[in-house]
């Protein structure tokens, strides 16, 4: 198998100290990843992923090339999106990762 090269970004957030922990987690998967999942599928993104870790919120976005990431980040509906956040999400201590994955095995 060639391996699939894409293009990764991962954003790893903090919550807002104004909201719980269990605010900040049912906003994010009951409102933002259905709309956001709505918005990378109609751009094909190739891959969305919710993790919580060290923070409290960390999203990773598979993109096929950089011309695809710009799409979605400069889409109306994803800046929407991103402006309902601030009750949950803090814009501190944003940790942001950039890098090419290549995956030489996957599932079938």
């Amino acid at each position: 198998m060639a391996p699939q090269r894409l293009l990764k970004l991962t954003l790893a957030h903090h919550r807002n100290p104004d909201a719980s922990e269990e605010e900040c987690h049912r906003f994010i998967t009951e409102e933002y990843i259905p709309k956001a999942v709505t918005i990378h599928q109609r751009h094909k993104l190739q891959g969305y992923s919710y993790v919580i870790d060290t923070h409290d919120a960390t999203v990773k976005f598979y993109f096929r090339d950089i011309a695809d990431l710009v799409t979605v980040s400069t889409d109306p509906d994803f800046i929407a999106l991103q402006a309902i956040e601030a009750p949950y999400i803090s814009k501190e201590g944003v940790f942001a990762q950039l890098g090419w994955v290549e995956t030489f095995i996957a599932d079938q």
